[in-house]
C-alpha cells in the first residue's frame, strides 16, 4: 500500500531527498497502535471437528505459528490438505491451516494439561481484506511473537524417518567418512526447508521466547518429528566443523520485556538488517518493517505505510530498502551500517547519488554487530551529525595515504602462495601447532585444523613470518592476552628481542578460545579461497592494516568520523572503518564530498590528524 500522496515508483531508484520524504510520509499516525497483541486467535480442541477463529482477550496465553505461505512450492503429505476452520461463523477449508498444522496442534494438546489451546496463524487471524488492520498488525509483529508462550515452526516440505532422526540426535562424533557424509546429508536436508529462506520466518524465531520445529515423519505421518531450536543449533555447529558452508541461523534473542523497553539496549541496525537482507520476501519493502521490529524501534517512530513491490523481487527495490534502512539508522543515532561500507555489495550502493556513505551488511559480522553507540564509540565528539537532502554531515579525522603494500595469501593443500607487492613465494610451514590442551572432539590435531577462521588466521601468521613483517604481526595476534595499542610503534616492543617466529609462537600457543574473536574479526579479509589486505602508511609514518572496496588509495585522503572511532579495543571491538574521499586536494570545512569507497581498519587514525567536518553525498 503506497502512502497517501506518495508517487515514488517502488521498482525504480530513489534519490536521497525522495527517500527522506518517504520516511516522513510513511511514519505511523498517533493512536495507530491501540492493539499491541493479536486481534484474533484460533481456538483448537481435539474434540472439535473444526478449529475456530475468535477474538483475542488481553492476557490469554497463545502459541504463535511460523510457516511459509502456500503457493509455488512443494509441500508434503498432509501439508497439501486444507483443514476445516470456522471464521466469522462460516465453516470452510483453509489452506493456510493445513491438515499437518492440525496434526501438530493435536500433538501438542496430547502432552498439555489443558483440553483447549489458542494458536495464532497470521493469515487466518488478520483480516486480509483490511489494509489498515494488516499494516497495524505487521507493525506489532515483534510483540505478537515475543508475547507468545511458544513459537511453532512448521517445515512442511521436509521429512525424516524415525531412524534418520535418531541418527542426527545420537551421532555426536562421526567415526568414519561414511558417518560424516550421512550426518552432513541429513543436516543439509533439514536446513533446505523453504522456511529458512524467508525473511519473516527468521524474525519470528529470533523474537520468540521458546521455539520448536515440526516436520513430517516418513514412517508415521500422524506423529510429527519435533525438536527445539537448541537442538538444531547443535546439529549445525557439529556439522560446520566438517563443512564450513553449512549455513548458520540467526541467534535467538529470547523474550523481550516491553515494559522496560526504553531502558533496554537496542540491537544495532547492521545486525538486524544483516539478518533479513539476503532473504526473500513477497513484498521486498517488508524488510523495512522487519528491521524496525528487530531493533525494537519505538512504535510511534515506525514506518507503516510502506510501498509494495507486488511480489517482484527486483534489484532496485532491494537497493531502495537499503537506502531507507541506512537513513533510518542515522536518524535514530545508530551508525553501525557505516561500519559495513567496505564490503563489495556496498560499492554499488555508494555509486547512488546521496548514498556514498551507506553500507550493505554482512551477516555474522562481529565488528558492525557489536556497535553500541556512546559506550564504545566517540559519538559525543560530533554533536552536530545530521542527515539532510545534501547528504550525511560528519566530523572526524583526516589523513593522507603516502604508501600501500598489497598482501595476498592463498592455500593450495600443504602449500601457501603468498604475494606481497609482486614478490611471490611458496612456503610450506608447519611450525605453528597448539598444545595438547587445545585438542578436542578428536576432529583434527587442534582447533586450528577444525575451524576454518582459525586455520586462515594461522596462514596469515605464516605469511607474516615468511616476510619478516615485524611491524604488522600484532594486528592479527593480541599480545600477552590483552588487545594491543595500535599506534605508531605497533608491534616493535623494546622488551622483545626474540626472532619474530618466537614472538608469534609465544602468543599463538594458547587455547584457541583466546584467538577466536580475532579470527572472526579478520574474516572480512577473506574472499573465497584468497585472503587479501593492505598495509597503508599515513601522515607521520604510521602503518595501518586495512582492506575494503577502494582500489589504489595512495595520495588519497582517508576520513574517520568520530561516530566510527572506537574508544578502546576489545574482543568484540577490534576494527572500524575509514572512508576514502574521492579526491585528495585540500578542501575547506563544510564542503560536500563523495567517497571513493570504504576500508575496514585494525587501527585508528592518530589523534594528531586534522579534524574535518564534511558532508558526504
Amino acid at each position: 500500500m503506497a502512502p497517501a500522496g506518495q508517487v515514488l515508483d517502488p521498482l525504480q531508484k530513489w534519490l536521497l531527498h525522495e527517500t527522506l520524504s518517504l520516511i516522513d510520509t510513511a511514519k505511523s499516525k498517533k493512536g495507530h497502535f491501540a492493539a499491541q497483541h493479536p486481534l484474533r486467535c484460533i481456538s483448537h480442541t481435539i474434540r472439535d471437528e473444526a478449529s475456530s477463529v475468535q477474538p483475542y482477550r488481553d492476557g490469554e496465553q497463545y502459541m504463535a505459528v511460523s510457516y511459509t505461505w502456500p503457493g509455488g512450492w512443494q509441500r508434503l503429505y498432509t501439508s497439501l490438505q486444507p483443514s476445516l476452520v470456522v471464521r466469522n461463523g462460516k465453516r470452510g477449508l483453509f489452506e493456510h491451516v493445513s491438515m499437518f498444522t492440525t496434526v501438530v496442534f493435536d500433538f501438542i494438546l496430547a502432552t498439555w494439561p489443558y483440553d483447549r489451546l489458542l494458536f495464532w496463524v497470521d493469515h487466518a487471524c488478520i483480516n486480509q481484506e483490511d489494509e489498515a488492520e494488516k499494516a497495524q498488525q505487521v507493525a506489532v509483529m515483534d510483540r505478537i511473537y515475543t508475547q507468545a508462550r511458544m513459537t511453532i515452526v512448521l517445515l512442511e516440505d521436509i521429512e525424516l524417518t524415525t531412524e534418520e532422526f535418531y541418527t542426527l540426535n545420537r551421532m555426536t562424533i562421526p567415526k568414519s567418512s561414511e558417518e560424516r557424509k550421512r550426518l552432513l546429508t541429513l543436516t543439509r536436508r533439514v536446513v533446505s526447508a523453504r522456511w529458512f529462506e524467508r525473511a519473516w520466518c527468521s524474525q519470528e524465531m529470533i523474537l520468540s521466547h521458546h521455539t520448536s520445529f515440526y516436520l513430517h515423519r516418513t514412517d508415521e505421518p500422524t506423529k510429527p518429528i519435533t525438536f527445539p531450536v537448541a537442538t538444531l543449533v547443535n546439529w549445525l555447529n557439529r556439522t560446520r566443523i566438517y563443512e564450513a558452508n553449512i549455513p548458520s541461523i540467526p541467534e535467538p534473542r529470547g523474550h523481550i520485556d516491553y515494559t522496560r523497553l526504553q531502558s533496554t539496549a537496542s540491537s544495532p541496525y547492521a545486525w538486524a538488517y544483516g539478518v533479513v537482507h539476503g532473504m526473500k520476501c513477497y513484498n521486498v519493502y517488508d524488510k523495512i518493517a522487519l528491521v524496525q521490529n528487530l531493533v525494537r524501534m519505538p512504535l510511534e517512530s515506525r514506518l507503516t505505510l510502506l510501498p509494495d513491490s507486488g511480489g517482484v523481487d527486483v534489484h532496485m527495490a532491494d537497493f531502495n530498502v537499503a537506502k531507507v534502512v541506512n537513513a533510518l539508522a542515522v536518524q535514530n543515532g545508530d551508525y553501525s551500517l557505516l561500519q559495513t561500507g567496505h564490503t563489495a555489495g556496498s560499492a554499488e550502493l555508494q555509486a547512488e547519488h546521496g548514498f556514498s556513505w551507506a553500507g550493505i551488511p554482512t551477516r555474522g559480522d562481529i565488528v558492525s554487530n557489536a556497535w553500541h553507540g556512546r559506550r564504545q564509540y566517540e559519538v559525543d565528539r560530533d554533536e552536530d551529525v545530521a542527515l539532510t537532502s545534501s547528504g550525511l554531515r560528519l566530523s572526524g579525522l583526516l589523513a593522507v595515504v603516502s604508501r600501500q603494500v598489497l598482501w595476498e595469501v592463498r592455500r593450495e593443500e600443504d602449500a601457501l602462495h603468498v604475494t606481497v607487492d609482486g614478490d611471490h613465494r611458496i612456503i610450506r610451514p608447519t611450525w605453528l601447532r597448539s598444545g595438547a590442551d587445545d585438542v578436542a572432539h578428536n576432529a583434527g590435531p587442534n582447533a586450528y585444523d577444525r575451524e576454518q577462521p582459525l586455520s586462515r588466521l594461522r596462514d596469515i601468521l605464516y605469511a607474516i613470518e615468511a616476510f619478516d613483517a615485524d611491524h604488522i604481526w600484532p594486528t592479527f595476534m593480541p599480545a600477552d592476552g590483552n588487545w594491543i595499542t595500535r599506534g605508531p610503534n605497533n608491534g616493535t616492543r623494546s622488551e622483545w628481542h626474540e626472532p619474530l617466529k618466537d614472538r608469534i609462537w609465544k602468543e599463538y600457543n594458547r587455547p584457541a578460545t583466546v584467538h577466536r574473536s580475532t579470527a572472526q574479526a579478520v574474516e572480512f579479509c577473506h574472499h573465497g579461497t584468497v585472503t587479501t589486505f593492505r598495509e597503508v602508511t599515513v601522515d607521520g609514518g604510521i602503518a595501518m592494516v586495512m582492506t575494503g572496496n577502494a582500489p589504489d588509495v595512495v595520495g588519497k585522503q582517508i576520513f574517520q568520523p568520530f561516530v566510527m572511532r572506537l574508544k578502546e579495543f576489545g574482543s568484540d571491538r577490534n576494527a572500524c572503518n575509514v572512508i576514502v574521499l574521492q579526491d585528495a586536494d585540500a578542501r575547506g570545512s563544510g564542503d560536500v564530498r563523495r567517497c571513493a569507497g570504504h576500508l575496514r581498519s585494525f587501527q585508528l587514525l592518530p589523534d594528531s590528524a586534522k579534524v574535518e567536518t564534511t558532508t558526504l553525498r
